[in-house]
């Protein structure tokens, strides 16, 4: 997570937020050379404040028993003196979330799961189609991400995920999980208060974001014309459509649905149609 003097970013992997981290460093850099910072501090006002912090991932069993250390800290995570402050993170379509994981292939070389039972399971592993992998987290990643924990509800990776990384107290958010916490939405209740900005329109909605944080359009201007990072070229540009046929795009809205439900831009096919 990145915590600066004035907000927190959370950093939910997948959605763009390398582009945000380069971007927020270069303007803090930016920020510190030009601001007097040592003069700043003689008279005591606020200076620019940029803080990248590593945390331990406890989202799921492998990533636990790895003892892996990212910048993808947790919202309950954050450190008791950055609470006040505003929270902002990213959101991306569920399916082309689903997708990018697919083609970025993390999960090829850091195995979900006990990688023999994998390939017993899905022959051919690691090397899955498309419909393969989203059996495979379907089972294997709900169990990663349940922790032990009894499956009480129809839902997909992706949801459990979320709620895992946004909840306020995740254990418990799991452990009382239901179909109906799900379909009346109450889950989200318990999320925390978190403004999103969307993947397709980061670049507009980031600029926009620092603006209400007191930058001036003139600090934020360079942002506009940063290219896109950490993109799996695989894909070749195709849609997410690509890859579902509609029994598997049923199936993925269904096990999902919170997400859709949450974010309803994301509900029709087409999805936001903010360019960014």
């Amino acid at each position: 997570m990145i915590i600066t003097n004035s907000f927190v970013l959370l950093n939910f992997p997948r959605t763009g937020t390398t582009f945000a981290r380069d971007a927020l460093r270069r303007l803090y850099e930016r920020e510190v050379a030009r601001s007097g910072t040592r003069l700043k501090r003689m008279l005591g006002r606020p200076c620019p404040s940029f803080r990248e912090v590593m945390l331990p991932i406890k989202d799921t069993i492998a990533a636990e028993q790895s003892g892996r250390i990212s910048q993808h800290g947790a919202y309950w995570q954050i450190p008791a003196e950055a609470r006040r402050l505003p929270v902002v993170s990213i959101v991306r379509n569920p399916f082309d979330w689903i997708v990018s994981n697919y083609e970025y292939k993390f999960w090829q070389h850091n195995p979900i799961w006990n990688a023999a039972e994998l390939a017993e399971r899905y022959p051919g592993y690691p090397d899955l189609t498309f419909p393969q992998y989203v059996a495979m987290m379907d089972e294997y990643q709900v169990r990663n991400l349940l922790k032990g924990k009894p499956l009480k509800a129809d839902v997909g990776p992706l949801t459990l995920r979320f709620l895992r990384f946004y909840g306020r107290d995740p254990e418990r958010m799991v452990d009382q999980l239901t179909d109906e916490s799900i379909d009346t939405g109450r889950v989200i209740d318990d999320l925390g208060p978190v403004e999103f900005l969307h993947t397709e329109s980061l670049n507009v909605e980031l600029c926009n974001f620092l603006g209400r944080m007191g930058f001036s359009a003139a600090d934020t201007q360079f942002i506009m014309a940063l290219p896109a990072i950490n993109i799996a070229n695989s894909r070749g540009g195709k849609s997410w459509t690509a890859y579902c046929p509609p029994d598997l795009e049923a199936g993925i809205r269904q096990k999902e649905r919170l997400l859709f439900m949450r974010f309803p831009e994301y509900a029709s096919p087409e999805g936001p149609k903010t360019p960014r």
